[in-house]
């Protein structure tokens, strides 16, 4: 709708990935915690070595890259489509 109204791609794109950055943010934020209790336990046991937070912050920072690289290109595809196409069959 906002496309029929005249908004850009770049103003399309940041509404749509917004929402989804955030969600993966609040996953994040979950995960890491757990993530961090199962390491320290499995560490406990299997090495002498303590698990280092460089490893869960590199996997949390390639999610939310793969995260934003997969909304971004589908938000384009969107945002790039046919108003006209989508309207008509509703």
């Amino acid at each position: 709708m906002r496309k029929v109204l005249g908004a850009g791609v770049p103003h399309i794109v940041t509404l749509l990935s917004k929402d989804f950055i955030v969600l993966v943010l609040i996953a994040a934020a979950i995960a890491f915690p757990v993530a961090w209790y199962g390491l320290k336990s499995f560490y406990k046991y299997a090495y002498r070595d303590q698990p280092k937070l460089v490893g869960i912050g590199t996997a949390g920072a390639i999610t939310l890259f793969v995260a934003m690289l997969t909304v971004m290109f589908k938000c384009i595809q969107a945002a790039l489509a046919n108003p006209v196409k989508s309207l008509r069959t509703e």
